[in-house]
C-alpha cells in the first residue's frame, strides 16, 4: 500500500473514531439526567478558555445552558482573553446575569455531537431554532450595548436592502488557508446589489479585506469595528484593550443580525449571528 493510501486510510479511521466519541459524548450530555437545581458555568467549564475567542466561549456556554434550561444558572469567567483582571467577571461586560424566564426544556438528543462542536450547525435549522429559543429565555445583552447597536444601525443604515458580510482573515488564513476567496464575496454582492440591495455592513478582523471592500464599493460599505490587523495573528491575541475589543465583536454580531442578507464563512461569529436570527436569508461562502 502506498504512503498516500495509508495516510488516507489513517485519516478515515481517525475520523470514524472521533465520530463515535462525539456521539457518545453527546448521548451522555443530553440524554442522562443532570443532578441538582443549579449550575455554575466557569472557566473550568471550557477547555483552553484562555486562548478562545468570545463567541467560541459564548456558543459552548449556550450549549450548556440549553442542556440545563430548567435550572438556575450562573456564569462567571475570570481568565479569558477579554478580562481586564481576575477580579472581574467577563460575562457581565457584555451580558446580563443569566435569567431563567420560562424554565422550558429543550431536546438536543438528536445531535451526533455537542452543539458547539457540531460541524453542520449553520445548516441545521432545527438546532438553530432551539438555540435561539434558549438564548431568548436566558441570555440578554446589556441594555446599553443593545441600544448602542440599534442607534448605530438607525443612523448609518436603511431599514431594508442591507447585505451583512462577515469575513475572517488573520489567523484563519494561517490555520485554514484562504479557501474562501474574496472574489466569491464580490461576485455574490454584485448580484445582490443589482437586485435592489443598496448597502453593505462589513465585519472583518482583517485590514486587507476592509481595504479591498472600500476600494470596490466605496461609501456603500459601512463598518463599526475599528480594530483590525494585517497579520496572521487573531485580534483577540494581540489587542491592548481586551474589554473594548470584545464589545466591538458583540456590536458586529448584533448589527449583522439586523441585516437582510447575510454572507459568511466558517467562524463562531457567523454561527452566533445565525443563532441570533435563524430565519435570515444567508449564504455560507465556504460551501462551494
Amino acid at each position: 500500500m502506498s504512503s498516500d493510501l495509508m495516510r488516507a486510510a489513517y485519516r478515515k479511521v481517525r475520523g470514524l473514531i472521533r465520530s463515535i466519541q462525539d456521539r457518545i459524548e453527546a448521548f451522555l450530555f443530553y440524554r442522562l439526567p443532570h443532578p441538582g437545581r443549579a449550575i455554575r458555568i466557569t472557566d473550568a467549564s471550557h477547555a483552553g478558555i484562555e486562548k478562545r475567542g468570545l463567541f467560541s466561549i459564548f456558543i459552548e456556554a449556550l450549549d450548556i445552558i440549553t442542556a440545563h434550561a430548567e435550572k438556575e444558572i450562573e456564569i462567571d469567567y475570570r481568565h479569558t482573553l477579554y478580562n481586564r483582571g481576575p477580579d472581574q467577571n467577563m460575562w457581565t461586560y457584555y451580558f446580563d446575569p443569566v435569567r431563567n424566564t420560562t424554565r422550558r426544556m429543550f431536546d438536543l438528543g438528536f445531535l451526533p455531537a455537542r452543539a458547539y462542536r457540531y460541524r453542520r450547525i449553520k445548516e441545521d435549522q432545527r438546532l438553530l431554532n432551539i438555540l435561539h429559543a434558549s438564548m431568548e429565555d436566558h441570555v440578554h445583552v446589556r441594555s446599553e450595548i443593545r441600544e448602542k447597536a440599534l442607534s448605530f444601525y438607525r443612523e448609518n443604515l436603511p431599514k431594508a436592502g442591507v447585505i451583512g458580510v462577515h469575513i475572517r482573515g488573520t489567523d484563519h488564513i494561517r490555520m485554514y488557508g484562504n479557501d474562501v476567496g474574496i472574489d466569491r464575496y464580490f461576485d455574490k454582492i454584485d448580484r445582490l446589489l443589482s437586485t435592489g440591495y443598496t448597502h453593505i455592513f462589513l465585519a472583518t478582523d482583517d485590514e486587507r479585506f476592509y481595504q479591498a471592500f472600500k476600494k470596490r464599493y466605496g461609501d456603500t460599505v459601512v463598518t463599526y469595528s475599528k480594530i483590525r490587523s494585517g497579520g496572521t495573528t487573531g485580534l483577540h491575541f494581540q489587542t491592548t484593550a481586551p474589554r473594548e475589543a470584545g464589545e466591538e465583536v458583540v456590536m458586529d454580531w448584533l448589527l449583522l443580525g439586523e441585516t437582510q442578507y447575510f454572507l459568511h464563512g466558517e467562524s463562531n461569529v457567523a454561527t452566533a449571528v445565525l443563532i441570533l436570527n435563524p430565519n435570515m436569508l444567508r449564504e455560507n461562502m465556504a460551501i462551494c
